[in-house]
């Protein structure tokens, strides 16, 4: 009896230490003061998020109960901060795991004030956030608030599909100058780095909105949405909207290949990716280029 008692429980110890990995760790929203941390395990257990400015961290954040899918939110953030994180997950038998240490930076907020006259341009500088937003209203505003935070993560709880810039931008108003807004031209810069470390085509390049559930690529589809492009030259993404929302940069990624002659660089594609291509170019949710590069990198295979 006893042998057959150790042999069971130095099984079911071997089975809880190869379930209680933390898996997919990942920082799902940061905002100027929080931010919050997400991770799965295979069995339940009570997690545990170290934070801090400083690898010793020095804050920490303890779930209630034992659980699967793990969440922690970390509140009271410095704006425009570095922080290190860790976690670790504790079973009720006493076993546990901790992830290797990580980064996170909270939004930086840019506050701007100005006066906009009834039916002219008025431009609001954020360069800071390497945004400028050419506003135009239907009645006098004096003294109106623009708040801009960006951040290197989402500051909402989704994922991008396309490889972006890895900056998001989120832009709020005060009520009266947001009720008075007749058109905006958002500009998003970017830089020549940020285009050549995420692999991306540059003419490809659009403004992503966050719609409340995920990332959505601006078109003249849309009917707030006026007209979209990228300008190569000067470097920045523009569209011509109604209101303002969660931004963010994205495009396809640049591979070479075979072909040659004047045309975008392009991949290898299958022809379900051409005529998907095709059709979203027909709805204003793809460029000429991208549909070009395709086809051209279709021809070739």
């Amino acid at each position: 009896m006893q042998t057959t008692t150790t042999t069971t429980t130095t099984s079911t110890t071997t089975t809880i230490n190869s379930l209680l990995e933390i898996n997919n760790l990942r920082v799902i929203s940061v905002g100027a003061n929080s931010a919050t941390i997400a991770w799965s395990t295979g069995i339940a257990c009570k997690g545990l998020v170290d934070y801090g400015a400083m690898m010793s961290y020095g804050i920490n954040k303890t779930e209630p109960e034992f659980r699967l899918d793990h969440a922690a939110l970390l509140t009271n953030l410095t704006p425009g901060t570095v922080y290190h994180y860790k976690t670790s997950c504790s079973t009720s038998n006493g076993s546990s795991v901790s992830s290797a240490d990580d980064l996170f930076k909270t939004s930086s907020i840019v506050a701007k004030k100005s006066d906009f006259l009834a039916n002219k341009t008025t431009e609001v500088d954020a360069s800071e956030a390497n945004t400028v937003i050419d506003f135009v209203t239907n009645k006098t505003i004096y003294n109106a608030t623009i708040n801009i935070s960006y951040s290197t993560n989402s500051q909402d709880n989704a994922t991008i599909s396309v490889p972006s810039i890895g900056r998001f931008i989120k832009i709020e108003t005060n009520e009266d100058l947001r009720k008075s807004i007749k058109l905006i031209l958002l500009k998003i810069y970017y830089t020549d780095e940020e285009v050549s470390y995420n692999k991306l085509n540059e003419s490809s390049l659009g403004i992503y909105w966050f719609s409340g559930s995920e990332w959505v690529r601006l078109n003249t589809s849309m009917d707030w949405i006026r007209n979209t492009g990228v300008n190569t030259e000067q470097n920045y993404v523009w569209a011509y909207v109604k209101h303002l929302s969660d931004y963010t940069v994205g495009g396809q990624t640049v591979t070479s290949c075979s072909l040659t002659g004047d045309y975008p660089q392009c991949r290898q594609a299958t022809l379900t990716e051409v005529i998907s291509s095709i059709n979203n170019w027909a709805v204003g949710q793809a460029t000429l280029q991208e549909v070009v590069a395709l086809i051209n990198a279709w021809a070739t295979q």
